[in-house]
């Protein structure tokens, strides 16, 4: 048995790797979305509606391409295997964006059977 995990990094989101270099081509991760989807956060949030993913962040109707034109929601990610906890992220969205999930995270861990903190 093998585990997958993806998490989007700079070039995933940027086409030349960061923000200061953004145009219309980059795919602000929405590509990895689609071909390596997970069980994120925005999955929890959409409880009700066929949605997988928070798509309130139109990556064509941003005034610029030069943020992360993307919802940090739909690529965070926790588990648990064994007393083994992975969290994974994109870094090219906001920490502030993200932060209270990684809180989340850390403490389903902590109250999670066999884990050790």
């Amino acid at each position: 048995t093998r585990l997958m995990a993806m998490v989007v990094g700079n070039h995933d989101a940027w086409v030349c790797g960061g923000p200061d270099c953004g145009d219309e081509f980059d795919n602000a991760g929405y590509g990895m979305m689609q071909w390596y989807a997970q069980d994120v956060i925005s999955s929890q949030q959409q409880k009700g509606t066929d949605l997988l993913y928070d798509f309130s962040v139109d990556p064509d109707k941003q005034s610029s391409y030069k943020q992360f034109n993307n919802n940090a929601t739909n690529l965070i990610w926790y588990h648990t295997v064994g007393n083994v906890g992975f969290i994974g992220y994109s870094g090219a969205a906001k920490y502030s964006d993200s932060k209270q999930y990684f809180e989340q995270a850390c403490s389903f861990m902590g109250a999670s059977s066999g884990a050790e903190a």
